[in-house]
């Protein structure tokens, strides 16, 4: 007997006479008897399934595990095959879910737990069904809706009851039992049970939500304590940090404080900052660090290319721009480089901050962390703007740091030269001034001496100015080496230098200086890989006997130094008196020419050139003359030095050919016989100007042909920089200009650059023509360069021609052209055509 059995129905009495009646008496108080035991025997199993319920559903405080049992518990009190839960019943919702499900093993689940599915109409029918209903709905046969759609079929449900479960938080839920097995037919008592157990669900669902809620706002609060901790933590960092920030004066140190403050203030492990290398492999330079290193920064390699070791937080915030966080770097595939490293030293999270200047990155400042997900989103803002302030900091500092070296440097250029680093003029000045203050206190001398390179030009121009430059600095080291520390060297600019000797004895001892600076500055100079050879010339004067200040000193050392270049270079010179005449002449003379220039003073005479075979005027050699305004007529020879001196032969020059070019072709135009005309180049003109462009814009202007144009250069253009006039000489043949050397045999005559440019006549020079008939040592050097001349297939002139002696020598030895006093005086364009009508020309008695 069922432990719930009531008691049996009493056995009739065997004495007892049973009637119809009293049959259906007794029988009916057996049916009663059964009716009420059987409702007692309902009401029992009702509590009972109830008390299971009740024990799963308040035994544990933990809402998945309180559902679990709770499921369990009605799938065995029911006897069905899967019961579920589903979150929310609600028909407008978009989607829905299944927190719990439990089934029999044969009978898997029906619903994904915890995936998110689509609410459709079918689904939205049947909760608006269940919604509307007081108490459980039965689906199946013989329920209270049908079991439609593919759902059912998939999963083998042959009858289910489900029940809205109103929790008093929140939104409904729904709870459902599926009959797999068999179509149940859900009984009344199914029903009082199945909503009871649902109510009991309600108030489960409701207490361990509300605690579950109280749970999350307690850790909700305790994490918001914590993030308020760690915030102000942070503020307190940034505002530590902007301390430093306004005291800051070196870089290093500011990086070094800083990344303490982050380490000790933030409660971190380690703090470093790299600066972004602008090398080949875009190294990542670690400048400041604290904490826990140990040599982790020194044994790895990081860089912000875009490769593996540049794809970590550090390079990659370099890269881009943006704040890296790593929250796990053991498990975050971009540390796999250094993951060893980062295990071994405890390194669990990172922030690599960008640091910026003008929008670009110039390096980072890197945190490391004990714990993972260390870094909050509000907090990775703050470590960012203090990121962007130290950024700040940093620009600051080396703006800062520029501003003082410019003003350095600027107060270094007021007082020096910036290539050689010697003092300046103005320094000069200083220096000077207190030298003199002293040599009068003392009665003693201060000499001044000006120095100026010889052929420095040729070098500067010729090979490069790098080099013109790297030579100056040697030459002024080579100066400084030369004087004592109380002495002074300066650049006056350009090749020029200044020396100033205070407190000197003798003049002697002045002049054993200028020798040893002669013998320092004419040694080899090696720059580049060029082995280089110049000389210098000096000028010297003296306080008190040139000048008593240091304008009037410094001019009478110029003279002194002009007089040093016209006695052949590599020399010194003391200053004189009559120097002091021909500086201030020289001066005026370039200030006339200037004048000249400007108001078109100057005036072109030609000499003809006459042919010996035929007697034929063949060309005709332009020379210059200066109309000065009060008519007198100036030779070259008093006003060409000055020119050259001054650089105004360059203009001069461009002039002469100009119109030399167009004289010859108002010659041509009036019928004359086609001439060369001949025009003389200076050597600061053919080194100094733009040689063939002039020429070539002299020809086309004039429309005079190149092969009747005639340039003549002295043997000295060829002396320095060979290779470059060369090269001038061979553009110059090349549109048909010819070429000859004037003044032949009175240079550095040398028969290697003679064959070498492309010359087409030499020009005996008058000095050798001049003694002929008398000097036998002349007559065999005319000799000789007339032999040398046609051996080379060149023509020769011979200048200066005054005598018939001298003429009838040159026509026996093969001389082809003269010219002279003799065949024909210099004289103006007018004058000059007027000797054609002569015809041949012939010398007279």
């Amino acid at each position: 007997m069922s432990k719930h059995a009531g008691p049996a129905a009493p056995d009739p009495d065997p004495g007892v006479v049973v009637t119809p009646r009293r049959e259906v008496a007794v029988r009916q108080r057996v049916a009663e008897t059964l009716r009420l035991q059987s409702q007692h025997l309902a009401h029992l199993r009702f509590v009972e399934s109830l008390d299971r319920v009740n024990s799963a559903i308040h035994g544990t405080n933990d809402l998945e595990r309180m559902m679990t049992d709770a499921l369990d518990s009605v799938l065995s009190i029911f006897e069905c095959d899967r019961a579920w839960l589903v979150f929310p019943c609600d028909p407008e919702a978009a989607v829905w879910g299944c927190p719990m499900e439990r089934t029999r093993p044969e009978y898997p689940g029906a619903f994904a737990l915890g995936i998110e599915q689509p609410v459709d109409e079918q689904v939205a029918k049947s909760w608006r069904i269940l919604r509307a209903a007081s108490g459980p709905v039965t689906f199946g046969p013989g329920g209270d809706c049908s079991l439609d759609g593919d759902f059912p079929r998939r999963f083998g449900i042959q009858s289910f009851i489900a029940v809205v479960v109103d929790p008093k938080i929140g939104q409904p839920w729904l709870f459902g039992l599926h009959q797999c097995s068999y179509p149940r037919l859900w009984s009344a008592e199914d029903h009082r049970l199945f909503q009871e157990v649902g109510r009991r669900l309600s108030d489960g669902l409701t207490t361990l939500l509300t605690l579950r809620n109280l749970q999350q706002r307690e850790a909700e609060a305790r994490s918001l304590a914590g993030a308020q901790n760690r915030l102000n933590r942070a503020l307190r960092l940034r505002s530590n940090c902007n301390r430093l920030l306004i005291h800051a004066e070196d870089e290093s140190r500011l990086l070094r404080d800083v990344c303490r403050l982050v380490v000790e203030g933030g409660n971190y492990l380690m703090a470093w900052v790299g600066m972004a290398e602008q090398d080949a492999d875009k190294t990542v330079r670690p400048v400041a660090r604290f904490g826990l290193d140990d040599g982790y920064l020194d044994s790895v390699r990081i860089t912000w290319a875009d490769s593996e070791r540049g794809r970590g937080p550090t390079g990659t915030a370099i890269r881009t721009g943006e704040a890296q966080i790593c929250q796990d770097m053991l498990n975050d595939a971009r540390m796999s480089p250094w993951r060893d490293g980062v295990r071994k030293r405890g390194f669990r999270g990172s922030a690599a901050l960008p640091l910026k200047d003008a929008g670009v990155t110039f390096g980072t400042l890197s945190i490391y962390a004990a714990v993972p997900e260390a870094f909050i989103a509000d907090e990775v803002e703050l470590l960012r703007e203090l990121a962007a302030d130290l950024a700040y900091g940093i620009r600051t500092l080396r703006m800062r740091g520029e501003h003082r070296a410019a003003e350095e440097k600027i107060a270094f250029l007021a007082h020096h030269d910036p290539l050689t680093r010697l003092p300046n003029r103005l320094l000069l000045r200083d220096r000077f001034e207190q030298a003199l203050a002293g040599a009068r206190r003392k009665g003693g001398r201060v000499a001044i001496l000006f120095l100026d390179l010889d052929s420095f030009k040729e070098i500067n121009d010729g090979i490069s100015h790098e080099v013109g430059d790297g030579l100056l600095i040697q030459v002024a080291e080579r100066l400084q080496s030369c004087i004592r520390t109380t002495d002074t060297v300066s650049r006056e600019g350009g090749d020029e230098f200044v020396v100033l000797l205070t407190d000197i004895g003798d003049f002697g001892g002045t002049a054993r200086v200028a020798q040893q600076i002669l013998g320092a500055v004419e040694q080899p100079f090696q720059i580049d890989g060029n082995r280089l050879h110049t000389t210098v010339s000096i000028g010297i004067s003296f306080y008190p006997t040139d000048g008593a200040d240091f304008e009037t000193l410094r001019r009478s050392s110029d003279a002194a130094l002009y007089h040093a270049k016209d006695s052949g270079r590599n020399t010194y010179r003391f200053f004189n008196e009559q120097m002091n005449r021909d500086a201030t002449e020289r001066l005026q003379t370039q200030a006339n020419l200037r004048d000249a220039l400007k108001n078109g003073e100057f005036r072109l005479h030609y000499q003809p050139q006459i042919r010996l075979s035929d007697g034929r005027i063949v060309g005709a050699e332009a020379l210059i003359r200066w109309q000065r305004p009060d008519g007198d007529l100036v030779a070259p020879g008093r006003f060409i030095a000055a020119a050259e001196q001054s650089g105004l032969i360059i203009q001069i020059g461009q002039w002469v050919l100009n119109e030399a070019c167009r004289q010859a072709v108002a010659w041509r135009n009036a019928g004359l016989p086609d001439l060369v005309v001949s025009v003389n180049l200076s050597v600061v003109q053919f080194r100094r100007s733009n040689l063939l462009h002039d020429v070539t814009m002299a020809l086309a202007g004039s429309g005079l042909p190149a092969e009747r144009l005639e340039l003549e250069l002295t043997e000295s253009v060829l002396l320095h920089d060979t290779d470059a006039a060369l090269q001038t000489l061979l553009a110059l043949k090349r549109i048909g200009v010819k070429l000859a050397i004037d003044d032949f045999g009175t240079g550095y005559s040398s028969l290697s650059y003679v064959k070498r440019p492309p010359v087409d006549k030499l020009k005996i020079d008058r000095s050798f023509v001049h003694e002929l008939g008398e000097s036998a040592e002349d007559a065999a050097i005319v000799r000789a360069i007339i032999q040398l001349g046609h051996t080379l297939q060149l023509e020769v002139v011979a200048e200066g021609v005054e005598t018939r002696a001298q003429l009838d020598f040159l026509g026996a030895n093969g001389c082809d052209q003269v010219q002279g006093f003799l065949v024909g005086r210099p004289l103006p364009a007018a004058e000059f055509s007027g000797l054609f009508p002569l015809g041949a020309w012939r010398p007279t008695g």
